[in-house]
């Protein structure tokens, strides 16, 4: 338990390494099939680019996140980085719907995108973490 704890100071004191890593990984597992079958398509690699730099983004807030939460505890702490993870997941759809053509996974009941209530959800995660009392 002491060495997992000792692991947990070292990324947490050098964010910019555990950005520089995410961002490293995350391009090495989506280059080839997300990014290089479309690079000839100029809108379309921007709008990949786009998804995959806020893919980064949204795994270094879920990792930073979920280090504090395991430093220090507490409901508001949990509640970010569940909000955080969903970002993740909305942003590994809207990744897989830009490479892939395909359009939105729909919700039929309601006729709703399934990244909408993603979001949706994410952001009540994150206002419920900062209404939270104790």
């Amino acid at each position: 338990m002491q060495s997992l704890r000792g692991i947990f100071e070292v990324i947490n004191s050098d964010k910019q390494r555990l950005f520089i890593t995410i961002a490293f990984i995350v391009i090495s597992v989506t280059a080839v099939p997300a990014i290089v079958p479309h690079i000839s398509h100029t809108d379309m690699v921007y709008h990949i680019l786009v998804h995959t730099l806020g893919l980064i983004i949204a795994i270094f807030l879920t990792a930073v996140s979920t280090f504090a939460y395991l430093r220090n505890g507490g409901m508001r702490l949990f509640l970010m980085t569940i909000g955080f993870l969903l970002l993740v997941i909305m942003e590994l759809l809207y990744l897989s719907y830009s490479t892939m053509g395909a359009q939105g996974i729909m919700i039929p009941e309601v006729d709703i995108e399934l990244s909408h209530v993603i979001l949706f959800a994410a952001l009540i995660l994150f206002a419920s973490s900062i209404i939270k009392t104790k």
